[in-house]
């Protein structure tokens, strides 16, 4: 999970970091709910959040924008997807400013094709 976030804060564009977290996959195997449950918690660890909370919704929503490709390669299966909803719910609940914001994030990778 470091070494995902390493790569997403160094900007690796995402069919780069798709290659090397699939790689690292086949390396190391693991259920793909596990996969998907790390890769979104490296993705939003890879930010550096603004600390005024009517930013963070905007900041939020645009890096989850840039990175569901990345989301969408690794939740193929249904279990996946609902691995990564409960982990996106969880993580919103850990962090109050995220709290309103998972509806919004289930619907941007509803419509991005990550979640059918």
């Amino acid at each position: 999970q470091k070494d995902i976030v390493e790569l997403l804060a160094a900007e690796t564009p995402v069919p780069q970091a798709i290659d090397h977290i699939k790689a690292f996959v086949e390396k190391a195997p693991m259920p793909e709910v596990d996969v998907i449950e790390r890769l979104f918690t490296a993705v939003m660890d890879a930010v550096e959040w603004n600390k005024k909370p009517d930013l963070i919704a905007d900041q939020a929503l645009r890096h989850i924008k840039t990175n569901a490709p990345l989301l969408g390669a690794f939740a193929t299966t249904e279990p996946a997807q609902v691995a990564l909803m409960v982990r996106m719910q969880n993580y919103c609940y850990d962090n109050q400013n995220f709290l309103k914001l998972y509806n919004k994030l289930v619907v941007m990778l509803y419509k991005a094709d990550v979640l059918t």
